[in-house]
């Protein structure tokens, strides 16, 4: 009986070290805290500037695969404020309610790194169309607006669409 094994294409090497081809897509390879990391380009350019950037020093895991949504539930848990005081938790509750009845519905599928200002317009723009109060929308959307400033601070977006 012959065994019907499927492989996965492998790495060819290129000229380029850390920079592999897997069939038409090219595979840049890093180290980051004594863990190897891989990550798939579309083309050679795309790969060879990824791999300048790793070299520069960024050389974070890329987290493009995080959704909102499994953020935000860790977040709430871990959340204490920009203060030394912490937050009470009638605000992490306020924090809670404002994501699972506002936000979470629309844009809780969305990866981290692709939220967008427009997002966050049009955010604003549907709370203000349901007849929100604009004291109200500032409320229900500060939660979010503190939710990625702490993912900011945690090195998973570049910037705070919130605030752009």
């Amino acid at each position: 009986m012959q065994s019907h094994r499927t492989h996965a294409r492998r790495l060819e090497r290129t000229r380029h070290p850390g920079i592999y081809r897997r069939g038409s897509k090219y595979v840049v390879t890093w180290r980051h805290r004594g863990r190897q990391h891989k990550q798939t380009y579309p083309t050679l350019t795309a790969a060879r500037q990824a791999k300048r950037e790793r070299q520069a020093g960024d050389t974070r895991p890329n987290s493009t695969r995080l959704t909102l949504e499994t953020y935000s539930r860790e977040w709430l848990e871990t959340y204490n404020g920009r203060t030394g005081q912490g937050i009470a938790e009638t605000t992490r509750q306020d924090y809670r309610r404002s994501l699972e009845t506002y936000v979470l519905p629309t844009l809780g599928g969305v990866r981290l790194s692709h939220i967008e200002p427009r997002d966050m317009r049009a955010l604003v723009r549907a709370l203000e169309d349901r007849g929100m109060r604009p004291s109200s929308v500032v409320k229900n959307v500060g939660a979010l607006k503190a939710l990625l400033g702490t993912a900011v601070e945690d090195g998973l977006i570049p910037a705070n669409p919130c605030t752009i």
